[in-house]
């Protein structure tokens, strides 16, 4: 894995506010509840909407590594990744709010009565 995904959660429905990492097969894990609008400002170089937004998503990537192993190329490996690893990420989200399952051979969704597996 060639990215880190960490979310500031604000204002999210099922989930407290606070600092999350995800973990590709795993889900979220909160690292520190409480408020981190300032936190967020920061991170998005001192503007105001990372801070009124519901939550912000966070890359983090060893770029030094990521050039040693892939040269020049590696930026857009790493942004390839970031894409997928967000769309993980969202996917399993919803699928556990909604308790929506996916068979990708056939691409039909179904939904279960019980709760979504983690």
């Amino acid at each position: 894995q060639l990215n880190d995904l960490y979310l500031i959660v604000n204002a999210v429905d099922g989930l407290n506010p606070g600092a999350y990492v995800f973990h590709r097969g795993k889900g979220f894990e909160c690292l520190k509840e409480g408020q981190f609008r300032g936190e967020a400002c920061y991170l998005g170089l001192h503007q105001e909407l990372p801070g009124d937004a519901s939550a912000d998503v966070f890359f983090l990537a060893d770029l030094d590594t990521i050039l040693t192993r892939f040269g020049n190329r590696g930026y857009r490996a790493a942004q390839l990744e970031a894409g997928m690893l967000v769309y993980d990420a969202l996917f399993r989200w919803c699928r556990d709010a909604t308790h929506e399952t996916h068979d990708w051979v056939s691409h039909q969704s179904k939904v279960s009565r019980g709760k979504a597996p983690a």
